[in-house]
């Protein structure tokens, strides 16, 4: 089954869900979602896709930083304009 990380990026922490299907595998709260976390879940998960949202700002930068990680295709950043329903 299919792998997908949502990252909910705020002012003062990050918390991102490993889901498979419909399970939360997994649940972090870190104060900072760096490269190294990207790189750690894309070994451990190859071919994941990624959904992310954020109100920190930096959003352009960060969203180059998981495309560098994950690729481009793997990413999608939710926004006030993101068309519903989601599929990722």
């Amino acid at each position: 089954m299919q792998v997908n990380i949502t990252i909910d990026r705020g002012n003062t922490a990050t918390k991102f869900v490993v889901w498979e299907g419909r399970r939360a595998l997994s649940r972090h709260t870190v104060s900072d979602f760096t490269r190294l976390t990207a790189e750690n879940l894309d070994s451990r998960y190859p071919g994941c896709k990624v959904i992310f949202c954020s109100v920190a700002g930096d959003n352009d930068k960060f969203k180059e930083m998981l495309a560098g990680v994950f690729g481009n295709d793997r990413v999608t950043e939710l926004t006030h304009a993101t068309s519903l329903p989601i599929t990722i």
